[in-house]
């Protein structure tokens, strides 16, 4: 996979670009290198924290590639040339430093639940706080004060990470690569502070453990963007934690970030173990829930339908028993009976959707009305009407709704309509009544939503391998009627060929209300899916298409393929 280069562009670039957000930041800054290093991992745990390579201050680095070294013993030696390091007035530098710490320690360690004025106000705070800090670097490099502000600076930045998003997004002049690398910059730049801190800060210094989760979350959100590179970066720096800070206070959130990594790697050998662990060293913990999520998104990730299956009842029965018999009597354990309804709302639809992905239908419509009758219980246990209940509880309920439709509207029965007027973009695609004899894959969609390209492209590629297994069509729906069909199909073959799908057929409907979708039991909005057996009955369906739910799918289809 290519990495993408982040290039360090200045910040006056920014400024002219944008709100004053950015306007704090250095107009002319030196490009930061981030310097890349050589990890040695034993029985997948990092054992060692290796030294620094730096690279040119000019040289244009790909954070994707790079490390930091994590735990040098103190500062090391100027290489021979060097210019010694200047000297402070020790009063001098704590008068100067004393009222940023003050100013740093009022801003909240959380923003969550913060709207409006108090949110504007934070924020203008951590600015403020972040600018006056970066200037204190600059005017007493090298000072222990200055070592401490290096990893207050970082947190800073990842305090600012969404604003700053957000201002980019909203510029008419940027594009969305152009914001992705001036993020890169921003991540680029929170970890070579984060660098800069574990050099000069001693080895006994508590706050090592605290700057390696911080460089675990700016590689991670990087991650977000460049993708496997990241990940792994994260997760060595999480790792790290695990294996030598095991009193460390933010221990669970560190599991946690770990098994997020993991997921987004798709690690499955080391995510299992890691989250089973945390849950037997922890029974009673509150971040119980989350473990479980975890387990069945690295479960979902690899398409085991029948573990996924025993996650989401074994998850049923501890949350239902956790919510009516543990006292949940202080802010943190109101919190975590909050976090087990939710997923109780969620592994309710979940029960019912394994089961129709195994292809049990009757239990699988069992399950889904056991899984609608508990939202009743689910609103009584908040305190509201089922129409009150939250939106994301909701969208689930309304995921069981949809699937109970598909079941006694459409299983087993043969569609009313075909595929003859789709406009195909990739010449002419095969007909529903032409493809009996191997199961039928129809995505609905609408054609360049980043959302579902990597599922189509994963998908594709097990087709390409197996290219008898089953027919692939996608159909996309007309955006409007303005812009002429040829244009719109167009665009639809154009996004095939960037994604490199050799063995999908590509239609577009022509019409504003296409009875090609809704016949097909799905509708326009979000992406969607439906298969057909070897005999040409609907068989399965799906919403919301994503990228982790491919070896999902995948497993559906080999099942579908080897029935008789």
């Amino acid at each position: 996979m290519n990495t993408l280069v982040s290039r360090f562009i200045p910040y006056g670039l920014i400024i002219g670009l944008l709100l004053t957000t950015l306007a704090c930041e250095r107009k002319t800054p030196t490009p930061i290198p981030v310097p890349k290093v050589q990890t040695q991992a034993t029985n997948n745990s990092v054992k060692t924290e290796p030294k620094a390579n730096v690279a040119d201050a000019q040289q244009k680095v790909t954070v994707a590639k790079s490390q930091v070294n994590t735990d040098p013993v103190g500062p090391s030696a100027p290489p021979p040339g060097d210019e010694p390091k200047k000297t402070f007035d020790p009063e001098e530098v704590e008068k100067a430093y004393s009222p940023l710490l003050i100013m740093y320690k009022t801003i909240p360690t959380s923003f969550k639940g913060m709207k409006g004025e108090r949110l504007a106000a934070v924020t203008q705070n951590v600015k403020t706080t972040r600018d006056k800090l970066r200037a204190f670097l600059k005017a007493f490099p090298g000072t222990p004060q200055a070592c401490q502000a290096s990893l207050q600076l970082a947190q800073l930045n990842l305090y600012l990470r969404s604003v700053i998003q957000h201002d980019l997004r909203q510029s008419a002049k940027l594009k969305p690569d152009q914001v992705n690398k001036l993020m890169l910059h921003h991540y680029g730049d929170t970890v070579t502070l984060i660098k800069d801190f574990l050099k000069c800060a001693p080895k006994t210094d508590s706050k090592r453990a605290e700057a390696l989760q911080k460089m675990g979350d700016a590689f991670y959100y990087a991650g977000q963007i460049e993708g496997a590179e990241q990940f792994k970066l994260a997760f060595e720096s999480y790792k790290k934690i695990i294996d030598n800070y095991p009193n460390y206070k933010d221990r669970k959130r560190v599991l946690l970030s770990s098994g997020h990594s993991l997921v987004e790697l798709r690690d499955i050998s080391r995510g299992l173990p890691l989250m089973q662990e945390a849950i037997k060293a922890d029974p009673n913990s509150d971040y119980l829930p989350f473990y479980y999520q975890m387990m069945w998104k690295l479960r979902l990730s690899e398409g085991n339908l029948n573990e996924m299956k025993k996650l989401t009842h074994e998850f049923l029965k501890l949350g239902i028993e956790k919510v009516e018999k543990k006292k949940f009597d202080t802010p943190e354990l109101k919190t975590e009976r909050l976090s087990w309804l939710r997923y109780i709302a969620f592994n309710s639809f979940r029960t019912g959707y394994v089961e129709f992905g195994l292809g049990n239908h009757a239990a699988a419509g069992q399950e889904f009305s056991k899984g609608l009758a508990r939202f009743a219980w689910l609103a009584k246990q908040l305190g509201v009407t089922e129409k009150e209940l939250p939106q994301e509880y909701i969208v689930y309920r309304n995921r069981i709704l949809a699937n109970q439709k598909f079941i006694n509207t459409y299983l087993g029965q043969k569609p009313k309509v075909d595929l003859d007027a789709i406009h195909w973009v990739t010449g002419k695609g095969p007909t529903l009544a032409g493809s009996i004899g191997k199961p039928t894959v129809v995505m609905v969609r609408g054609y360049d939503v980043k959302r579902e390209q990597e599922f189509l492209k994963s998908v594709d590629s097990f087709v390409a391998k197996n290219p008898d297994i089953c027919n692939l069509i996608v159909l996309s729906w007309m955006k409007g009627r303005a812009t002429p069909v040829g244009i719109q199909a167009g665009k639809a073959l154009n996004e095939m060929h960037e994604l490199g799908l050799t063995h999908t057929s590509v239609g577009l409907t022509t019409t504003p209300r296409p009875k090609e979708i809704y016949e097909l039991g799905t509708t326009i909005g979000s992406g969607s899916l439906v298969m057909f057996d070897k005999n040409g009955n609907f068989e399965f369906f799906m919403q919301d298409l994503r990228t982790i739910d491919d070896n999902f799918v995948i497993s559906i289809i080999k099942r579908i393929a080897e029935q008789k």
